[in-house]
């Protein structure tokens, strides 16, 4: 993988060492106001591995960032990085209207954020689209029993699944029954 690396000038020009980058690492993200981090992005065709993990984006720049995604131009990415975000159902609602623009996304990290039921309904429902998924992390999301039941309805579709993280969730007796008899009717 090549790192993305962002170029700072006295001068005020600014931008990608080599816009043919494939990773974008959270350390350098971070060196972007969050404000220019969706323009910066669009410049990022190639991208396979996205971390954004700890840069509280919050609700409404994420929702920046998946305007950005729905353009198209990510449809390589293959491991996307959100952990520790402040996001909420309004972040997962977003980020479930782009995932049919991410086309080879294998790897879906979005621990310890709030997206609670209604998120990760959105999102069980839209990785439908994402037939390559290899790994889901929900955990620490607050997706509760509800939550728990639309990821095991989407889990048929979810072939190449080898990796689903849904610890600290509260998924009670009915979310763990859900999720069993989906791995026990043929997931995997």
């Amino acid at each position: 993988a090549l790192d993305c690396v962002w170029r700072s000038s006295v001068h005020g020009a600014s931008g990608w060492a080599d816009a043919s980058c494939t990773r974008l690492q959270a350390k350098d993200a971070a060196r972007l106001p969050v404000e220019d981090l969706p323009r910066a992005l669009q410049q990022l065709p190639k991208l396979m591995e996205l971390h954004l993990s700890s840069l509280q984006l919050g609700d409404r720049r994420f929702e920046d960032l998946c305007k950005v995604f729905m353009q198209g131009h990510h449809r390589l990415l293959e491991r996307l990085y959100l952990a520790h975000n402040n996001l909420g159902t309004p972040g997962a609602l977003a980020l479930a209207q782009s995932l049919p623009k991410l086309p080879n996304l294998k790897v879906l990290n979005l621990p310890e954020n709030a997206i609670r039921a209604p998120g990760a309904a959105a999102l069980a429902e839209a990785l439908q689209s994402t037939p390559s998924l290899e790994q889901l992390v929900l955990a620490g999301n607050g997706i509760g029993v509800a939550g728990a039941q639309a990821v095991a309805q989407a889990m048929p579709q979810l072939r190449q699944l080898q990796d689903l993280h849904l610890s600290r969730n509260l998924l009670g007796t009915q979310g763990a029954l859900a999720l069993a008899r989906a791995l026990h009717c043929g997931h995997g």
